[in-house]
């Protein structure tokens, strides 16, 4: 999942589609308490996206 935001970081729909299945897929699969530094890793990777989406548009 993380890598994959990595890839679609230039393509804001795909983006956030990517982010929206993968909350769920973490919610789901309860990824947090299975494993955290997956999660972390994959919320890491989110922030960054969005930042350097949100720095691109401006």
């Amino acid at each position: 999942m993380t890598n994959y935001l990595a890839v679609v970081m230039d393509q804001p729909d795909k983006f956030f589609t990517t982010l929206a299945k993968g909350k769920a897929l973490a919610a789901n699969f309860r990824l947090a308490p299975l494993n955290p530094v997956a999660y972390l890793n994959f919320l890491v990777g989110a922030l960054y996206g969005s930042a350097n989406l949100k720095r691109r548009l401006n």
